[in-house]
């Protein structure tokens, strides 16, 4: 078998992986040219200033859904909110990396058993390493799932910290499989989305294999038609600066399933422990301002836009 033979199966599977008759929009019970948005809050259990916010912000009702880092310092008190809210819409945040130098995370599974994964301390590294064997990143995300679900929580989905689980084809084959494992959905964009487009050639090399390889690894499962993944970053801290540009987000929200990943946390001492970067803190703070604003909720209302979260998808993706 040639190149050529290879290159259209891998083609053929993708297209037999990404086409539908339905959008995911119609599939949750919507019209195909619905606006769906889910706001999503990421690294719930990193720090009390971040479960304090998003508890917080579970009262202005904008942010729909978030997801828990099972090896976080501040796990157990997120955990006993959600057990005592069984109503909010909680993932796992699958995390293979560990970017701040003092707030460290490790594995969940023995270390044993994911050495490929951590370093001699036993904390995983700013990235997961090239090297890293996967069945021990397999094991690893079997554990993480466990643990919430063992702390008494229902997860919604699973997604990944710092898009570790997009490391490779490899890495993404055993990020499906496991959420398929414990029947649930996975976060995945569209291969027409803004992040895969700008990302995949970069990690895969080839852009033109890359956009099938990936159609072949999401198969069948629900994928957001497009994914916002942070607006800028602003060193010199304006509020005003990023409030507009969620708002303009918002306000140019295109037809289908869209997810925002924010990072809201409170303005705590405990957040420069961000290695030193006020202004990061600041962002996360201000994100938990804009998304507990009745201004931006009543925006998102009169664009059109319908607010939803992971576990309609969830029922979607077990009917399917």
């Amino acid at each position: 078998m040639g190149a050529r033979d290879i290159v259209n199966i891998v083609l053929l599977l993708a297209i037999a992986g990404c086409t539908s008759h339905m959008n995911l929009a119609q599939r949750l019970g919507y019209p195909s040219d619905a606006k769906l948005l889910i706001v999503h809050a990421d690294d719930l259990g990193t720090f009390h200033a971040v479960n304090k916010a998003f508890i917080q912000a579970q009262e202005a009702g904008i942010i729909t859904s978030a997801s828990i880092n099972a090896p976080g310092q501040a796990f157990d008190e997120v955990a006993t909110y959600c057990r005592q809210h069984p109503e909010v819409d909680v993932g796992v945040h699958l995390t293979l990396s560990s970017e701040f130098k003092k707030s460290r995370m490790g594995s969940v599974a023995p270390r044993e058993k994911v050495r490929s994964l951590i370093d001699d301390d036993g904390f995983f590294r700013s990235w997961i390493p090239s090297n890293a064997k996967i069945d021990e990143v397999a094991l690893e995300m079997r554990a993480q799932i466990q643990k919430v679900i063992d702390a008494g929580i229902t997860p919604s989905h699973v997604d990944t910290h710092m898009g570790t689980a997009f490391a490779s084809p490899a890495v993404i084959r055993v990020y499906i499989e496991v959420a398929r494992e414990f029947g649930l959905p996975a976060m995945v964009p569209s291969p027409d989305s803004t992040p895969v487009k700008k990302k995949l050639p970069k990690t895969f090399l080839l852009q033109g294999i890359a956009g099938m390889v990936y159609g072949y690894r999401v198969r069948g499962m629900p994928k957001l038609d497009e994914l916002v993944l942070d607006v800028t970053w602003d060193k010199e801290r304006r509020l005003s600066f990023r409030r507009a540009q969620f708002i303009e987000a918002i306000r140019n929200l295109k037809p289908g399933v869209t997810q925002f990943i924010v990072h809201p946390a409170l303005n705590d001492p405990e957040m420069p422990s961000y290695d030193g970067w006020d202004w990061f803190s600041t962002n996360r703070y201000q994100d938990f301002l804009i998304f507990t604003d009745p201004e931006v909720k009543q925006i998102i209302e009169v664009s059109g836009v319908t607010l939803i979260n992971w576990k309609l998808i969830k029922k979607v993706s077990r009917k399917s």
